[in-house]
């Protein structure tokens, strides 16, 4: 048993190294979920109620819906900056084609820095108008700046129904490749869409994942919704089954969890804060086993099996992720 925990520690402590994913458990502003606005109009982006559901994903937390009209852009760190391929998925569902035109934009991609200046945008994923009423067709372009030209499958797929994609971003030859619904917990297969019509040169590494809303009601991003966001360095983080969460930590000031390992089926959570806190607690394949909130520190695990958890806190706002132990 000892070697099942220290071995869980290991794999547990990897995530936070150039990956990252954001079921957007929390609730309210982006920008108050762990994201940094980089430009446009801030506290727009708000966490909306209800994830997306796709074959073989287990649905977790909530979604995030991006708006026609609205132009708030917004960032969120990979963790250890990616030198080498780096790739995103995600869960995309657009409820109507509002905002879209014929020739597309995007609004998600990869982002050269991190924080709140982002300059470089690589991986950009492209939406427009479907051929067929109510639907839309999905696109690529491999960097940002001037002189690029999108690529775009021909399959007209429906609003209402939520896809799956990837994106892979190669540094090495500056070159873009997208997969719609590709199998889960399966290798790479050939892209349906390379593009590489970009010339800005390609960054040193990449820092981060982006949104963008386009910032015009009728020509721009349209309403698109995502949800089960993702970015690594492999093919397999972006497309296993089980979702696993980053480990990122020392956001909630003060913050102490104990006994751990816990044996007698009590867990105390303690910070500089006397505020509630909501408690989410996740197994090593990245499922949610217990979701709580607590004002007195004291959360009840005792129906946890023995093993190695996450346990993610929110508090005001603020979350922070711990390592944890049940025997």
């Amino acid at each position: 048993m000892k070697k099942f925990y220290a071995l869980s520690f290991i794999l547990l402590s990897t995530l936070s190294f150039g990956q990252v994913t954001d079921t957007f458990t929390g609730t309210g502003l982006l920008s108050a979920n762990g994201w940094t606005l980089h430009s446009g109009t801030a506290s727009q982006l708000t966490i909306s109620s209800g994830s997306l559901t796709y074959s073989g994903l287990t649905p977790t937390g909530n979604k995030i819906a991006l708006v026609a009209g609205n132009s708030e852009d917004m960032n969120k760190s990979v963790g250890t900056a990616i030198t080498t391929t780096a790739y995103y998925s995600a869960v995309l569902n657009l409820p109507n084609t509002t905002g879209l035109t014929t020739t597309g934009d995007y609004s998600i991609s990869l982002g050269a820095q991190v924080g709140a200046t982002v300059t470089g945008l690589y991986g950009r994923l492209m939406l427009k108008t479907g051929v067929a009423a109510n639907t839309f067709n999905i696109g690529l372009v491999n960097t940002s700046g001037t002189g690029t030209t999108p690529t775009y499958l021909t399959t007209d797929y429906p609003t209402g129904t939520p896809v799956f994609v990837v994106v892979k971003y190669d540094r090495s030859n500056n070159t873009a490749y997208l997969f719609v619904n590709p199998a889960l917990d399966s290798t790479e297969p050939i892209p349906g869409l390379t593009n590489a019509t970009g010339t800005t040169a390609a960054p040193a590494s990449i820092a981060s994942i982006c949104l963008r809303q386009a910032g015009n009601a009728t020509i721009g991003t349209g309403n698109v919704e995502y949800d089960d966001v993702r970015a690594g360095s492999t093919w397999a983080y972006v497309t296993t089954s089980t979702l696993v969460l980053s480990a990122k930590q020392n956001e909630i000031a003060g913050l102490n969890i104990y006994p751990n390992p816990v044996t007698d089926g009590t867990l105390y959570i303690t910070s500089n804060s006397s505020e509630a806190k909501t408690v989410a607690v996740y197994d090593i394949l990245g499922k949610q086993v217990l979701n709580t909130k607590t004002s007195n520190n004291a959360v009840n695990v005792s129906n946890l099996k023995g093993g190695a958890y996450i346990v993610k806190i929110t508090e005001e706002g603020k979350t922070d992720t711990r390592k944890l132990i049940i025997e």
